[in-house]
């Protein structure tokens, strides 16, 4: 069953039901939880994790061994020290991501953002800049 809850130009949130479980009784059963947003489409659900590599891999055990069919999309990893963003670039990166900054259209203004740093808009715009790009050069040099 299907149920649409809610939907306008940007999003959609649905509630579905099934009968087959075996995927939620997996995850349940995992230190690792999926990161939203779940799709879900033709019966096939799309997700990521974060992990340790230990974890990771542990995980992939445990799909082997499941009886459940899987496709590894893509797997990023960082080695530990190789801090790629700031403390403050992660912080303004992460604020101005929750208040909704970089949706479209934007939920929020850089002053915005600014103001819930407590900083001027011109350093958070730098910080931000920065930080993107930063994250743009390591995820377009891996591929």
């Amino acid at each position: 069953m299907h149920e649409l809850l809610y939907c306008d130009s940007d999003r959609a949130l649905s509630k579905y039901e099934t009968r087959d479980q075996a995927l939620f009784e997996f995850l349940g059963g995992s230190s690792l939880l999926p990161e939203f947003p779940l799709l879900v489409e033709n019966g096939t659900m799309t997700f990521g994790i974060t992990a340790t590599r230990a974890d990771f891999e542990e995980f992939g055990d445990r799909l082997d061994a499941s009886e459940l069919r899987y496709d590894l999309l893509s797997v990023t990893q960082r080695e530990a020290g190789s801090d790629l963003l700031t403390d403050r670039q992660l912080e303004c990166l992460t604020v101005a991501e929750r208040m909704g900054y970089f949706e479209v259209p934007r939920e929020c203004t850089l002053a915005e953002v600014a103001d819930a740093l407590d900083v001027d808009t011109s350093t958070v715009s730098e910080t931000i800049r920065r930080g993107t790009g930063r994250v743009l050069n390591e995820f377009l040099l891996e591929r």
